[in-house]
């Protein structure tokens, strides 16, 4: 059961932003310094930004979908019920399962790696809001069955039993101590890692593969193999007001600043019907990224249910294949 977020207060909070951001945008008369001065008395003020963003942002279900616990004597992800109590381990059938903490500055983030030695690529899911490990694990089992991918996937700060308050940083170093555990701990290379994001995940995956494209450019042994972006969106004040056309520098998870840096094959998934992040954010992305590839747009398909349409999992199969195209690999068996 997703706890009952303080549903009044985020609604007010929401309408005050939007009415003065409204305010401040369109004025004509205004001059700029006091347009600018408008937007910081918006989030520079306080309640200060990243505590708007969390109010507006982050949903982290309560009570969690999983608690850490043993199996066997191991380490496992536990999956509870509806009112938190623990019902069984999460062991996917086939799979080498591992449940971990891993260390982000002062948190310490809760993952699990569900483990294909037989897979030539581990997706890294950094996954949407209102979900954590344990409701994420049936897709978690899914994605790695469909696909024959190796799947890790982590809890930001402030989702599941991951310390911390959930803030936007906390999403940018979380994904970085998941690509670090990937590449030092697991041995994993940069070349076999495909970065996946779903909505606010979006972002930070598409930090991580836009830092990467300005550090080592494109075709680097050091960048990862592709990425998949999953309902994303195009920044966080363009789904209080889609048509806005200026980032500006207070804009939470703004995926429309980094997006042109990006260097690997990119592809952008995501509904018709999308009632929580429209569509045309992917619209916008796609035709910013420069290393964008064929995107699947699911005719009548909404912000949570893109997995359940027939066109899905085989889009992500030749995404895989074209991935190895890309790199120059043949595309059937292991590596």
């Amino acid at each position: 059961m997703r706890r009952a977020y303080e549903g009044s207060e985020r609604e007010d909070l929401l309408k005050e932003v939007d009415r003065d951001y409204a305010e401040v945008e369109h004025s004509q008369s205004r001059s700029t310094l006091t347009l600018c001065r408008g937007i910081c008395s918006i989030f520079c003020y306080p309640p200060i930004p990243s505590r708007i963003v969390a109010k507006l942002s982050f949903l982290p279900p309560d009570p969690a979908g999983y608690t850490m616990g043993t199996e066997a004597g191991t380490a496992a992800m536990v999956l509870s019920d509806p009112f938190g109590q623990p019902t069984a381990a999460f062991t996917p059938l086939g799979f080498e399962t591992s449940a971990l903490f891993i260390d982000s500055g002062p948190h310490r983030l809760a993952c699990v790696y569900v483990q294909n030695p037989a897979a030539r690529y581990t997706i890294l899911l950094s996954h949407g809001n209102a979900e954590d490990l344990g409701l994420l694990a049936p897709f978690i089992e899914t994605l790695a069955n469909r696909l024959g991918v190796s799947v890790f996937a982590y809890d930001p700060p402030g989702y599941g039993q991951s310390t911390g308050p959930p803030r936007e940083q906390g999403l940018y170093d979380g994904v970085e101590a998941a690509w670090c555990c990937l590449r030092q701990k697991f041995g994993i290379a940069a070349k076999r890692i495909v970065l996946y994001g779903t909505s606010i995940g979006s972002a930070p995956s598409v930090y991580l593969a836009a830092k990467f494209g300005k550090r080592f450019g494109e075709g680097s042994p050091n960048t990862p193999a592709g990425m998949i972006l999953h309902a994303p969106l195009a920044s966080g004040i363009r789904v209080l007001r889609l048509k806005t056309s200026v980032t500006w520098c207070c804009d939470p998870f703004a995926n429309v600043s980094r997006i042109e840096a990006v260097t690997v094959p990119t592809l952008i998934v995501h509904g018709t019907n999308d009632e929580i992040v429209s569509v045309e954010h992917s619209y916008k992305l796609q035709s910013m990224c420069h290393a964008a590839v064929a995107p699947l747009f699911v005719q009548a398909g909404g912000h949570n249910d893109l997995d359940t349409f027939p066109a899905f999992y085989p889009r992500l199969t030749r995404f895989l294949a074209e991935v190895d195209t890309d790199l120059g690999l043949k595309p059937e068996g292991p590596v």
